[in-house]
């Protein structure tokens, strides 16, 4: 129970590819994860697949969650 609490607190960004577009029961599911945390941001990115976030066109957009994440924390401000 601690951990939950204490990952309740914690930024968190979650990153979902649209290609093909993500089907309602994914997206629900997928945005339930992200309010494990009250400090959440989702982002669907419509070109995305896996491997584009990673090392492809779209790894700018995991680059600049992962920034986002660190100024939250930083900043000790909501993750836009």
């Amino acid at each position: 129970m601690k951990h939950l609490r204490l990952a309740a607190l914690l930024p968190f960004a979650l990153l979902m590819g649209g290609a093909p577009p993500p089907q309602d029961a994914q997206f629900d599911a997928q945005d339930r994860m992200a309010t494990l945390s009250s400090n959440n941001v989702h982002r669907v990115i419509d070109t995305a697949t896996h491997d584009s976030l990673i090392s492809g066109a779209d790894a700018e957009a995991s680059i600049q969650a992962i920034l986002d994440v660190l100024q939250s924390v930083r900043a000790g401000t909501p993750v836009r």
